[in-house]
């Protein structure tokens, strides 16, 4: 009995986190790595980096509570590199200022198309919105480095190049 009522308190605290603004278990925005030290001219276009890392978050999802520390130790490692890290929080529903910011990241049609699920990272060309490399809970830190510098070099060719 005590082990189902400590199941049922877990589950409330969840899901009352999850209707409470960001939650109490959201652990906010990567910190965007903009600028290029290492990475070529031509990972960026109009200025902009052209590989955006989006993670599609909520803080009752499970996969996400694996994926999310990883991510915060290795996104650190890419500032002034080109890429750009996002996070759409879905832990209080799918609100519309959500679309607008995968709008303003040039993503938009990936959004739409992911928008909802949780528990990964999907690394997007920003030029012609295709997922590049997806990055879960079961990649080891190493694996989400490895994929995220494949994923800078694919984009750094042009456009053509990048298609199967």
């Amino acid at each position: 009995m005590k082990r189902l009522s400590t199941i049922i308190t877990v589950v409330l605290v969840l899901a009352i986190a999850g209707f409470v603004g960001r939650g109490m278990l959201h652990r906010g925005d990567y910190k965007v790595a903009t600028g290029a030290e290492t990475d070529p001219a031509s990972a960026f276009t109009d200025g902009r980096a052209n590989l955006v890392g989006a993670t599609f978050y909520s803080a009752w999802c499970s996969a996400c509570a694996v994926l999310d520390p990883k991510l915060r130790a290795v996104v650190p490692g890419f500032e002034g590199r080109a890429v750009e890290f996002t996070k759409f929080d879905f832990s209080i529903g799918q609100p519309e200022k959500l679309t607008d910011k995968a709008a303003a990241l040039g993503i938009k049609t990936v959004y739409l198309q992911n928008k909802g699920a949780t528990g990964f990272m999907a690394l997007i060309d920003r030029r012609n919105e295709q997922i590049v490399e997806m990055i879960s809970m079961r990649d080891s830190k190493d694996d989400i480095r490895n994929k995220i510098e494949a994923a800078i070099k694919t984009v750094s060719k042009p456009l053509e190049e990048t298609v199967l």
